[in-house]
């Protein structure tokens, strides 16, 4: 790259001296804005309710009038009641056909939940006074300190557990070991042209992406002790050479300033010179990792997936994790902390930094349809505090985003908004490990007990959540970037844990004909219930992105969006066959969810062409069209009832065209859907020319193809597809062998 260095403006390494450089605060916490948080859980949006709240009124001086405190209860869900009524059908058909026997996996749980814990802590307690036979017996490991300064965990297996070491009064700085690999690292990128200079202004503007639109998603990086580092006003301990590297990386790519590019017109190339500036220095760190060296780790696997380097990204998610288990991040430091060997603020940055990894290592998990490496069972870590700055900082777009002057002066609310996303991934992932096990026994009955239960726990876990952190009744009162994404990570949650029944039995339930959530009728021969899940929640996901787009734009929406849309993208795949009655419906989904995937682009690149390539791929595999104009016959198919592929397509297709069959797609206003649809068939479709951006593609009869913009782009490269399928197969996507119905 034409790296930072040849700005024309003054710049600076990023630690010329080996210590951050003292520096204006880049968006710090206010303690006016800790100080003035509700008192209570407001009902309303915390965005409709902004300009009275008491913590605004604080921020600019004024003394906030107090208002009572009203809990008013919600009425369970249409979702959620049809979501107990399922898990009660489930259970009784269970108790029938067992003879109301309990199942041998129901005695196992309920043996290991009847299990003493009593006997798990005994390892892990220093003065219980048991002597040998105590420690010998423990099952669980300690945290000790080793030869370089940081606090390791040793499991009982290993029996290094058994040793009591405490730290040593030394005139040696513990971190001398880490800083030592920091230096040989800044050594080898100097030498090999890869160290990068970045000018303060340029620096600010970095930093202020990264606080606004990554940190608050994947919260990793304990904000207020990075800061204190990273103006010189400690040792350092929080603010490395690596870390900050990594943030400039990922940073870059929220960031349209040409400078950051290695080719000024390629966007792709955004953040590149950071990315190798940073892979040098983590190559060393990893010798002697520190808790800035696991944050860095997570940042580079996320900036590295939008290259499209899956493999490299899995790897440094899986350094991430590995470091993070080494320094003991995923267990209860408290006892430390409470004997004053580690602070408060250090305390909390462990248990900041764990989650982050854990939230990454559970992307990386569903989003290559791979094991993850974060167990629940391994874990006693809390989760971080919601009394904190980081709760309670006001959110502040940058002032080149689109989004309403009402947002400014939301409380982030990042802490609680990161407790509730890596709980619903304990909840979700946790079973989909199970179902989606390479080595499953499960039966079908199996799989649908714990796809039931499951559901229940996400959906309480949903209902649950505190006011601000819940959709807001109208899409046009401004809601938090990373609350929305939440929200659609959620919804991407429930077709993952369900896709896999959704060809289950044909139910017959009380009528022939089931209506679905917007009034509109599904055959009962194509649907079930947990397809009507995955197609409800495919809905949701649309909708947000829509929301999202017009609130903030999708520029700058974190790399977890892609694999989110691309979830959505399958169902409306399958709900897009000519023998869906809802076809038009599914197709308007899907013309935003491919949209969507489009505007990625920018930021995330090859990573958003991986799932745009894939979604094209699933289309010619599934419907058995080679290129765009058979799949202009499958459109003018969509009123022929039933199925057809192959030769009776193309015959049934010049039957349909000699009639004069069109079908095109309407407006993707959802307040509107009927009456759009029905100007769409009196002829108005400019409406949906300017949906697909490119116009709409047709076929010499001058029929409509509704399908054609997953194929705009289109150019044919096998090895590249092939790579898609492979990625595919491991998602659990198996392209060579499935054609919809």
């Amino acid at each position: 790259m034409e790296n930072a260095s040849s700005v024309s403006r003054p710049c600076r390494p990023l630690f010329p001296n080996g210590s951050p450089k003292a520096k204006r605060d880049s968006g710090s916490p206010s303690p006016a804005s800790r100080a003035g948080r509700d008192a209570c859980d407001d009902t309303r949006n915390p965005a409709s309710a902004m300009d009275s709240s008491p913590s605004v009124a604080l921020v600019r001086g004024e003394a906030p009038s107090p208002r009572p405190c009203v809990t008013v209860p919600r009425p369970p869900s249409k979702k959620y009641v049809e979501s107990l009524q399922a898990r009660i059908r489930h259970l009784e058909a269970q108790v029938v056909a067992l003879g109301s026997q309990p199942a041998s996996g129901d005695l196992a749980a309920e043996t290991t939940e009847d299990h003493d814990p009593q006997d798990d802590s005994a390892g892990d307690d220093d003065d219980d006074g048991g002597g040998p036979l105590s420690d010998l017996t423990g099952l669980v490991g300690r945290l000790n300190v080793t030869e370089d300064g940081q606090l390791h965990y040793f499991g009982s297996q290993s029996s290094y557990n058994l040793v009591h070491e405490q730290p040593r009064d030394s005139a040696t700085d513990p971190r001398e070991p880490s800083l030592k690999m920091q230096r040989q690292g800044l050594l080898a990128a100097a030498q090999l042209g890869k160290m990068v200079t970045v000018p303060d202004e340029l620096q600010a503007h970095l930093l202020e992406l990264y606080w606004r639109w990554q940190n608050p998603w994947n919260y990793v990086i304990h904000k207020s002790a990075f800061l204190r580092s990273y103006r010189g006003e400690d040792d350092g301990t929080y603010c490395s050479p690596l870390l900050l590297c990594s943030i400039f990386a990922i940073a870059a790519r929220y960031s349209d300033r040409p400078e950051l590019r290695s080719v000024p017109d390629d966007p792709s190339t955004a953040g590149d010179a950071f990315g190798e500036h940073a892979k040098i220095l983590l190559l060393y760190e990893s010798e002697a990792p520190t808790i800035t060296t696991v944050q860095a780790a997570c940042l580079l696997a996320l900036r590295i997936m939008s290259d499209g380097k899956e493999a490299l990204g899995w790897l440094y998610s899986g350094n991430a994790t590995r470091m993070a288990h080494n320094l003991g991040l995923h267990l209860d430091c408290s006892k430390w902390a409470t004997a004053g060997l580690l602070t408060e603020e250090e305390a909390e940055a462990r248990k900041v930094t764990w989650w982050g990894c854990y939230v990454v290592d559970k992307l990386f998990s569903t989003g290559l349809g791979r094991p993850s490496s974060t167990p629940k069972s391994t874990i006693s870590c809390p989760k971080p505090s919601i009394d904190s700055n980081e709760e309670y900082t006001p959110w502040l777009p940058t002032s080149d985003t689109l989004g309403s002057e009402k947002s400014l002066g939301v409380h982030s609310h990042i802490s609680s908004t990161a407790c509730h996303v890596s709980e619903t991934f304990t909840i979700a992932c946790e079973s989909m490990d199970i179902i989606y096990a390479a080595n499953s026994k499960l039966s079908t009955r199996e799989i649908e007990d714990v796809v039931s239960k499951t559901d229940v726990q996400l959906r309480t876990h949903y209902r649950e959540l505190p006011s601000y952190l819940r959709l807001p009744a109208s899409p046009k009162v401004p809601m938090l970037p990373h609350v929305c994404l939440f929200h659609i990570q959620y919804h991407a949650h429930l077709i993952l844990l369900h896709r896999p029944l959704v060809h289950k039995r044909k139910r017959r339930s009380v009528s022939v004909n089931t209506p679905t959530d917007d009034g509109s009728i599904d055959g009962d021969g194509y649907d079930n219930q947990h397809m009507a899940t995955c197609r409800h929640s495919a809905a949701e996901i649309s909708r947000l992105l829509r929301i999202y787009k017009q609130q903030y734009t999708l520029r700058r929406i974190p790399i977890a969006a892609v694999h989110l849309c691309f979830s959505a993208v399958v169902i409306h795949l399958i709900d897009a066959r000519p023998s869906n009655p809802n076809r038009q419906q599914a197709i308007r989904h899907l013309q935003t969810c491919v949209d969507a995937l489009r505007d990625l682009r920018t930021a995330w690149c090859a990573w958003s062409d991986r799932a745009l390539r894939a979604a094209r791929l699933l289309a010619r595999e599934w419907y058995q069209c080679e290129d765009v104009s058979l799949l202009q016959h499958w459109g003018g198919l969509s009123g022929v009832e039933g199925s057809i592929s192959g030769p009776t397509a193309n015959a049934a297709a010049a039957a349909a065209a000699a009639t004069g069959v069109t079908v095109g797609i309407p407006n993707t206003n959802d307040q509107q859907q009927q009456n759009q649809h029905q100007s769409y068939q009196q002829g108005g479709t400019a409406d949906a020319d300017r949906m697909m951006g490119q116009g709409q593609t047709t076929d010499g009869d001058g029929q409509g193809d509704p399908l054609a913009f997953l194929f705009d782009v289109a150019t044919p490269d096998q090895y590249t597809d092939s790579l898609v399928k492979e990625w595919l197969a491991e998602s659990g996507y198996d392209v060579l062998n499935t054609v919809v119905e």
